[in-house]
């Protein structure tokens, strides 16, 4: 595969936050900070619609500085957040979906995402604060770890709200499925295993896959959660691309440094 995002693997090598870049015509990405994480940022995607507007893949993580980041990010290409039409999430990860409700507030746009996902964000949408804090508690005790550290490590309610206020989608997308970008040919790849209902978005006019957390940096390895486990809190383990019931992405495609950050090798799968 052949690495499109130069600014993102360049900055990813020396641990700074790239800026925003333009990929192709009418193609930027737009680094979003993660705060207090190692991974630092995540890449959301703007694409320039036929007949006006932008569509967006992924958000970005809810923080003011999160959302200063986009909305300054999509100014330096023209555009502004009342510009976004649609968003597509790669899945319900709080880095990823996090900034949609307020993407969606503030400009109209749909949020479009699998329905394994989508079921999960409802349920969390449906959770109180102290009920999220009980069941992590009880999660890690499960894990083996001693009730008064579970309980420090999780710490009060006002952790875990951000998480319960997730953007449910206006809009559910399937395997095969294409995005309402005009313009654009964006098919859903639903490639379970980082989440249950985790897409890749194939371009199908450019060649470019978009991979959310498919593939880590890092690594040309998939995340796979066990079947049914908790998909907000599971620990990934290791295996081979491509993930099992999946098929592999077209040997000619181009990954777009999608995720958190560029991927340290361009070699051909």
């Amino acid at each position: 595969m052949e690495i499109t995002g130069t600014a993102q693997h360049a900055a990813w090598q020396t641990r700074t936050l790239p800026p925003v870049e333009q990929l192709l015509e009418g193609l930027w990405s737009v680094p979003v900070p993660i705060p207090h994480n190692p991974l630092r940022y995540v890449s959301v995607y703007a694409f320039a619609l036929d007949g006006g507007g932008l569509g967006l893949i992924d958000t970005g993580w809810e923080s003011d500085a999160g959302w200063t980041a986009l909305t300054d990010g999509l100014a330096a290409i023209g555009g502004s957040i009342d510009d976004v039409r649609g968003v597509l999430v790669t899945h319900l990860h709080f880095d990823h979906l996090g900034l949609a409700a307020r993407v969606r507030a503030a400009s109209g746009a749909w949020v479009a995402m699998h329905p394994a996902d989508a079921s999960a964000v409802q349920k969390l949408s449906r959770t109180s604060a102290e009920d999220a804090v009980a069941a992590e508690i009880r999660f890690l005790i499960g894990l083996g770890a001693p009730p008064e550290e579970a309980r420090a490590d999780v710490g009060g309610a006002e952790n875990l709200s951000g998480f319960l206020r997730m953007a449910v989608p206006d809009r559910l997308l399937e395997d095969g499925d294409h995005a309402a970008f005009p313009g654009w040919s964006l098919r859903a790849v639903h490639t379970p295993g980082h989440t249950p209902g985790h897409l890749c978005f194939a371009e199908e006019r450019t060649g470019l896959l978009f991979s959310g957390d498919h593939v880590l940096p890092g690594s040309a390895r998939t995340s796979r959660a066990p079947i049914g486990a908790n998909p907000i809190r599971c620990v990934p383990s290791w295996t081979r691309w491509p993930a099992s019931g999946t098929s592999s992405p077209p040997r000619s495609c181009r990954r777009t440094n999608g995720g958190s950050a560029g991927w340290p090798t361009a070699s051909t799968r």
